[in-house]
């Protein structure tokens, strides 16, 4: 078998099973701020955009850091952080 065709079959394979067992749902969230150390997306806990920076602390490495206006973004959150906020209940 070519390893084109490996290829070809591998990622039919792949595209099949997400289909009949789809993964976690990580939707779009309007404010999503990247942690500055471990780089999980995580829901900002804010209801408007901010004119100045924020203070919010990552649940996997506790990282307490601040993020500017420019950091915040439109986005989806990580597979991980969605977990967490099912088995929290939120």
């Amino acid at each position: 078998m070519s390893p084109f065709k490996f290829h070809s079959v591998f990622a039919v394979y792949l595209l099949y099973t997400d289909f009949i067992y789809p993964g976690p749902n990580s939707s779009f969230h309007d404010f999503v701020i990247t942690c500055k150390r471990c780089g999980e997306h995580l829901a900002a806990r804010i209801q408007t955009m901010p004119d100045d920076w924020i203070i919010e602390t990552c649940p996997f490495c506790l990282e307490t850091r601040r993020y500017l206006s420019q950091e915040i973004f439109r986005g989806r959150i990580s597979h991980k952080y969605a977990a967490l906020s099912v088995r929290r209940g939120a």
